[in-house]
């Protein structure tokens, strides 16, 4: 290896977690930024509503929209400070339902943002014009009612809460709105004082005759996520937004709105809210191919090569890893998210430069996924702990134990951990039973269930969890941190054979042979037999893919460690006992365990059960002949 392409690692880089830092100096938003679906559907005004979950993306189209210097937009973005998350979802007017109500501060903003972009345009494109009054009647609103100017930001929540609770100053458009004027109630009097203002805000636009591209605002909203609480005023507050994003976008020519929005608050509105919105959804999707296809260009990036070429960063890691090739492996560990990808490759990179490695090797990718197992499932419990407070408890259930679980075995669980749940969280005691239990674990992309013969994440099919459905996989990001590496838990066959023995081993046992040869050799063979004959059972037997290549692969050990010594005439004593106890032991574990697992459930199943117990007990008899004779 050359000293360019040992440097090639210490460069090699795939960007922040999070989209703000990620475009700032030394991040890969800028120069790596993959153009999706999504993106174009907002760029182009044709989704008012982005979703998706926390880390695919959403931010990070928002990020490039709003740096963007070749689109022919003024873009704009809102984002809810934490500081005023309780002023706002609290915040009600009488007269008004809770979401109409929220709805009217997010028109104010709407309407000040377009106002405040208007007033900067006219700064930026008509200076020395002779402008219409209209313009100076709409800065002086600004003024009297201790907006800033600079479009790029606006006033904290709470300050705008208050001005709806008492008035919004409409003095510079002519009208005088006080404590004196006559309004059935105060929910009437603050929708009243914001049509004044959008209608002037209208007005003064069409005062200016500007060109159509310059009177084009894309406003984003982002970081709703900041400020829910997964309660109805959480609802109301996200409605209302709804509601005056699609006003706006009616009411403002050339202005669109476009709200991006977690998938799990989106899901969890009322489906009367939702239904309104369903035609100006835009979902962000990722697949395998794209996240490769991601990382290629930023890791192209970080190495100041243009384009995104897969080969570049590949060649740095080994080409498979556990049977499959490197980006399928890599990729089957995310939640199809760009973030996750991002951390895992960067997970890996940084161990092997941390080992002192040219390369990524098989031992850095086995503990970067390990790290990264334990980061997913801390990130997991944090995304969702506002909707899913339980959700750390929940893990118990599948520690130390096989990543493949049936529906019966999940009921057990849940049944000796049911009042413990309860206990602790009775405000979700509808939701922790072993049915919803499953729904909230599919939802977050925790579980995967087994549906004709394939296993389905909630990113491959977001369809809930049916009552018929019997077979679920934990996902493979958390299977390290869980301690559930095992498809049904049982234990692996150590191999009694050191395979560096083997030619050494030949010589000695040529030039002398074993006294109790014969006897232990006829012990191997009857082993061997019963090795084969297991083999041809799990065949048979109607195991999950991932069941029978696992007992598969532990039987190829056990038959690997015969065959050697028989082979290679190591038959002391000492090795045919130790090959005895383990295989013993590992027949008896493998029966009990996939009994316990739920998985022995046909006429072929039980038949494998009943052999690995035969063996168990000829083993036990074959070795006591070998010991006492």
């Amino acid at each position: 290896m050359t000293m360019d392409e040992r440097a090639k690692l210490s460069r090699l880089f795939f960007g922040k977690d999070d989209a703000e830092s990620d475009f700032a100096a030394g991040g890969l938003l800028r120069r790596g930024f993959l153009e999706t679906a999504a993106y174009d559907a907002a760029v182009n005004a044709r989704k008012m509503l982005v979703i998706g979950r926390k880390g695919s993306g959403k931010s990070a189209i928002c990020v490039m929209l709003h740096s963007a210097t070749d689109l022919p937009k003024n873009t704009l973005v809102i984002t809810p400070d934490k500081i005023s998350a309780d002023e706002l979802l609290r915040f009600e007017l009488p007269g008004l339902r809770s979401s109409m109500a929220k709805e009217l501060v997010w028109r104010y903003v709407l309407a000040v943002q377009v106002a405040k972009s208007i007033v900067r345009h006219v700064d930026e494109e008509h200076k020395g014009a002779s402008l219409p009054p209209s313009v100076s009647a709409l800065r002086k609103f600004l003024l009297d009612n201790e907006e800033l100017e600079d479009p790029r930001l606006h006033e904290k929540f709470w300050t705008i809460i208050k001005k709806l609770k008492s008035h919004i100053s409409l003095e510079a458009f002519g009208v005088k709105v006080g404590a004196d004027t006559e309004f059935p109630n105060e929910g009437i009097r603050a929708s009243s004082e914001l049509e004044i203002l959008e209608k002037r805000v209208v007005r003064t636009v069409d005062d200016l005759h500007c060109a159509e591209h310059h009177r084009t605002i894309l406003v984003l909203v982002d970081k709703l996520e900041d400020v829910w609480s997964n309660d109805q005023n959480s609802d109301a507050m996200v409605a209302g937004l709804l509601d005056a994003a699609k006003h706006a976008s009616s009411v403002f020519r050339n202005v669109n709105c476009v709200v991006f929005l977690r998938t799990d608050i989106y899901d969890f509105l009322q489906s009367a809210e939702r239904d309104k919105f369903h035609s100006d959804e835009m979902h962000i999707d990722w697949t395998a191919n794209r996240l490769v296809e991601l990382a290629s260009l930023r890791a192209c990036a970080s190495l100041g090569i243009e384009g995104s070429d897969t080969r570049i960063w590949l060649s740095l890691f080994p080409e498979r890893f556990e049977g499959k090739p490197i980006d399928v492996y890599l990729t089957s560990l995310t939640l199809m998210r760009p973030r996750d990808m991002i951390q895992l490759c960067n997970a890996c990179r940084d161990t092997a430069v941390k080992n002192g490695h040219d390369k990524v090797l098989h031992a850095d990718i086995k503990e970067a996924s390990v790290q990264f197992s334990n980061w997913k499932q801390a990130d997991l419990v944090s995304e969702y702990k506002v909707n899913y407070p339980f959700l750390l408890d929940l893990f118990v259930l599948f520690q130390n134990s096989g990543y493949i679980v049936t529906r019966r075995v999940l009921k057990e669980r849940v049944g000796a951990l049911k009042e413990t749940l309860a206990s602790r969280y009775p405000e979700s005691s509808e939701i922790l039973t072993a049915a919803g239990i499953l729904d909230v674990l599919y939802s977050v992309g925790f579980l995967g269930v087994r549906r004709n013969c394939k296993v389905s994440y909630v990113y491959d099919d977001p369809n809930q969890v049916e009552p018929h459905e019997n077979e679920f996989l934990i996902h493979p990001c958390f299977r390290s941190a869980l301690q559930a590496t095992s498809a049904a838990d049982f234990r692996t066959y150590e191999p009694v054979v050191a395979r560096e023995r083997v030619s050494s081993r030949r010589v000695e046992r040529r030039k002398a042979p074993a006294v109790r040869g014969t006897r232990a050799a006829r012990f191997v063979q009857e082993m061997n037999l019963w090795g084969q004959k297991i083999h041809f059972s799990v065949n048979r037997a109607g195991f999950p893919e991932e069941v029978a290549a696992e007992i598969a692969s532990n039987l190829e050990l056990y038959e690997s460690d015969v065959h050697l010594m028989l082979d290679n005439e190591i038959l002391d004593q000492t090795s045919v006992i130790s090959l005895m106890n383990r295989s013993r032991d590992f027949f008896l574990t493998l029966a009990n365990r996939l009994e316990r697992s739920d998985l022995v459930s046909g006429k072929n199943e039980r038949e494998l059960v009943q052999i690995l117990r035969d063996a168990a007990g000829s083993i036990d008899e074959l070795g006591s002949d070998l010991l006492y004779a």
